[in-house]
C-alpha cells in the first residue's frame, strides 16, 4: 500500500449527547452537527496534513433515533482508517464518544483531547529485534494496548518464541537501548 502524504484523523464529538429518546432535541442535535463542521473546517486550515474523517457527517444519512446499531457499526468501521481520534465537545456524557475512545483503545489509535492531552499506545518491541519466525522481518516496535496483541501483531507464537528464545514482545523503552561500543 503506498504511504498517504496526510494524517487520517477521526473526530468524535457528541451528536445527541445523552438526548431523552422520548423527548429528543433537535436544536442540539443541529448545533452539534454545526459545530463538527466548524472543527472540521478548522482542522482543514490549521493542519495541511491532516484529513478529517467525521461519522456525523459521513453517516447524516442515518436516523439517529432508529438506526443506531446500524450507525456505530459504520462508525467503528470508518476508525479503522484513521490514524488518531480527535475527541472534541462534552464527550464525557456521549455514549457514543465513549465507544469510540473504548474502540481507539483496542485498536491501539492514539487518542488527542480537545484540551490537549494526548494517550497513546504502548510500544512494544520483540527482543529479538523481529526476527523471530513468527514474522520475519518485522517492525522493531508495535504500538499496542496489551502484551498478547503484541505478540499477535508480531505474529509470536508459543513455538516461534520457544525457537527465538525471547519470551514474547515487551514495552519498549528506548532509554533501555544501549549502543555498541
Amino acid at each position: 500500500m503506498k504511504a498517504r502524504p496526510f494524517k487520517t484523523v477521526y473526530v468524535s464529538h457528541p451528536l445527541r449527547g445523552g438526548m431523552d429518546r422520548n423527548n429528543p432535541d433537535i436544536t442540539a442535535i443541529m448545533n452539534n452537527r454545526m459545530a463538527v463542521d466548524i472543527i472540521c473546517r478548522k482542522i482543514i486550515n490549521e493542519h495541511p496534513d491532516v484529513l478529517p474523517i467525521s461519522p456525523i457527517n459521513a453517516f447524516s444519512f442515518f436516523n439517529v433515533f432508529e438506526e443506531d446499531k446500524e450507525a456505530l457499526e459504520a462508525d467503528f468501521r470508518l476508525m479503522e482508517l484513521a490514524d488518531e481520534l480527535w475527541v472534541y465537545g462534552e464527550w464525557e456524557t456521549s455514549e457514543g464518544c465513549g465507544l469510540e475512545i473504548a474502540l481507539a483503545r483496542k485498536l491501539a489509535i492514539p487518542i488527542v483531547y480537545e484540551d490537549g492531552r494526548i494517550e497513546r499506545p504502548k510500544q512494544y518491541r520483540c527482543p529479538e529485534s523481529g526476527f523471530c519466525d513468527g514474522w520475519p522481518g518485522a517492525p522493531p516496535t508495535i504500538a499496542a494496548n496489551s502484551p498478547e496483541a503484541a505478540r499477535t501483531a508480531f505474529g509470536c507464537t508459543a513455538l516461534c518464541e520457544r525457537v527465538c528464545g525471547c519470551g514474547g514482545p515487551v514495552i519498549y523503552d528506548p532509554d533501555d537501548i544501549t549502543e555498541a561500543d
